[in-house]
């Protein structure tokens, strides 16, 4: 079965004063190279045939007046797409992998600040450019209203016509249901966009969901509410919200009611699989991309999905969603 990875970070080294997160001695203050990333994805189970990764930002130092950080990023994927990495960048090797990228966007300062970083973007690499297949602003960290505001959403609107995706990061384990609230009014104001929701929403997988807990029920009434969309869920960012050292069994059991909710909702069809590579390392241990594959195809038994729905969630979901050719 071949396999798009569907939600990858790619930086080197000599990038890590860009990355808007990065701190002294942080874990992920290291090369994390598409050469690495292949290294890691060999860990894939046996029958997995690596065909693809999109390129997803990785929120890089920038503000309303200076892009220069996610221009320099978008460079970076341009090079990877061609096999021209400068020599800290890593070998020339596996550019075919990268099927798409998703850039960082000025969402919230209105489709003339679109335009204009579409030009400089085409400036920088026109041929890359054709490989942008959506943009990602993150709201996880953001007051708000900032989904709701009418620059963003006319952003969203002109996205939609021009068939670029969106990839929302929003966060129901540390910023609460709200966002979710916010981001149902946000898809209804913009319906004809597409919107592909990160890491299941980030749900809260400390333990299982209780009886009554409001998080959960209000996490899986706004996606009922999203799923009447043009919306796909990532079946990532896991390990980022288990428990630390949480064994294979734990997760398992944490984990899968809120993906039952998400199969429930949205079928196979939408759910793509991805490994939040490098981010799942960080608690997942080094084998994280085959260690978060093997537990998928668990959860994927245990929800009875057939061969053609898991053909969907390891890489038709994805195609779909970002029109990858």
């Amino acid at each position: 079965m071949k396999v798009v990875d569907s939600h990858v970070h790619l930086y080197s080294r000599s990038h890590l004063a860009e990355l808007a997160w990065m701190t002294p001695g942080h874990a992920l203050a290291r090369d994390c190279r598409l050469a690495e990333y292949v290294a890691d994805a060999r860990g894939l189970p046996p029958g997995r045939d690596l065909a693809g990764i999109v390129f997803v930002e990785a929120d890089r130092v920038q503000s309303a007046a200076d892009w220069s950080g996610p221009e320099n990023e978008f460079a970076f994927a341009g090079r990877c797409l061609r096999g021209q990495l400068a020599p800290d960048e890593g070998p020339n090797a596996h550019a075919d992998l990268v099927v798409g990228v998703v850039p960082w966007a000025p969402l919230p300062q209105g489709p003339a600040a679109m335009e204009a970083f579409v030009a400089a973007l085409k400036e920088r690499d026109a041929v890359a450019f054709e490989s942008v297949k959506g943009f990602r602003y993150l709201v996880q960290d953001k007051p708000p209203g900032v989904m709701t505001a009418p620059a963003f959403v006319e952003s969203l609107r002109w996205m939609g016509e021009r068939g670029l995706a969106f990839d929302v990061g929003i966060d129901l384990h540390r910023a609460g249901p709200g966002q979710f609230v916010e981001a149902v009014a946000m898809v209804s104001a913009a319906p004809d966009t597409t919107y592909v929701f990160n890491h299941l929403g980030k749900p809260v997988l400390t333990a299982l969901p209780a009886p009554g807990d409001g998080r959960f029920a209000a996490w899986r009434a706004a996606l009922a509410e999203l799923a009447g969309f043009r919306t796909y869920v990532k079946l990532s960012g896991v390990f980022a919200e288990l428990p630390p050292g949480a064994a294979d069994e734990t997760a398992l059991a944490l984990v899968y009611p809120w993906v039952a909710a998400v199969f429930e909702l949205f079928g196979p069809e939408r759910v793509l699989w991805a490994s939040d590579w490098p981010v799942c390392t960080v608690e997942g241990g080094a084998d994280s991309v085959g260690r978060w594959a093997r537990l998928t195809d668990a959860l994927l038994r245990r929800l009875g999905v057939d061969a053609a729905g898991q053909a969907m969630v390891w890489h038709g979901a994805a195609a779909r969603a970002y029109r990858l050719v």
